[in-house]
């Protein structure tokens, strides 16, 4: 077995990072139960480039985010315990057996709300924590281990494996859960958050692309390009093999609004690099 390694702060980032994503998927989740009976509803809030935070920063974004959800959907509100607990462990240093025990409460809570998660054993991964630092264990099973990836383990560190392995270990799970129709558990989910960190800082994944084939030769002969700025992608597209069949999985931003000039932003572009690179690493070889 193999383990990959994050440090105290790191494994901090991946909590608050997740902690904000989770905001974002209620607000996308509550809006979509809005939408099913208001037919006149329209997305009126401003697409936004991901930003880089301090931890303090970070903490107060969070706090930000949820009062606004708040606002929209009152009923969130009996989150807030939750919330501010995680986030009083996290703001402050504690050993990181005590960060994996507050992020393990936190993914219970994401299960109940999101239905996204199921609490069972991840059998290609094991999350050990002692005082300083996350060790994510992962079995050889989940991916070839080819000479070329065996290459990438560090020598003189055992089996301590670099960046690149993690991120096609969880490339693919992510490929794995989608065709069986599974939820991640609690530390798959772990994981997957890690490669999201990788990604934050700038690793990619390095592997192929999907070719599209030759009409004539393929299963679909007629593709649909679905094109987002990124998010709706991983939201959405990619949850499912279902959603992808007959796809184009296309990252652009097509348009700007009525409310901004193009002196503030310009239409079809490149958005985030960072969402791109977790869209990549959802879609594996699909």
């Amino acid at each position: 077995m193999f383990y990959f390694v994050l440090n105290k702060g790191k494994f901090r980032r991946v909590i608050l990072q997740n902690l904000l994503d989770f905001i974002q998927d209620l607000y996308v989740l509550k809006t979509l139960e809005t939408v099913k009976d208001d037919k006149e509803f329209v997305k009126r809030k401003p697409f936004t480039l991901p930003k880089y935070y301090t931890v303090e920063e970070c903490c107060h974004e969070i706090r930000r985010a949820f009062e606004q959800n708040v606002t929209l959907f009152p009923d969130l509100s009996q989150l807030k315990p939750d919330i501010d607990a995680c986030l009083h462990l996290v703001a402050s240093f504690n050993a990181v057996t005590t960060y994996l025990n507050a992020c393990y409460a936190l993914f219970a809570v994401q299960s109940n709300w999101l239905n996204s998660l199921e609490d069972r054993d991840a059998s290609n991964f094991e999350a050990v924590a002692d005082e300083e630092y996350l060790k994510i264990k992962i079995k050889n099973s989940i991916i070839a281990w080819n000479d070329q990836q065996c290459a990438l383990v560090s020598e003189g560190t055992g089996n301590h494996i670099g960046n690149t392995i993690l991120l096609r270990s969880v490339a693919a799970l992510l490929e794995t859960l989608r065709h069986n129709q599974q939820k991640p558990s609690y530390t798959e989910f772990l994981a997957i958050r890690v490669a999201y960190q990788l990604l934050e800082e700038g690793k990619r994944l390095v592997y192929p692309y999907c070719p599209w084939g030759n009409s004539g030769f393929r299963s679909v002969q007629t593709y649909m390009s679905i094109t987002d700025p990124g998010e709706g992608h991983l939201f959405g597209t990619t949850k499912t093999l279902e959603r992808m069949k007959g796809v184009v999985v296309h990252i652009e931003h097509l348009e700007r609004g009525n409310y901004q000039d193009r002196n503030q932003m310009e239409p079809y572009r490149i958005p985030s690099i960072k969402t791109i690179a977790k869209v990549r690493v959802r879609l594996q070889t699909d």
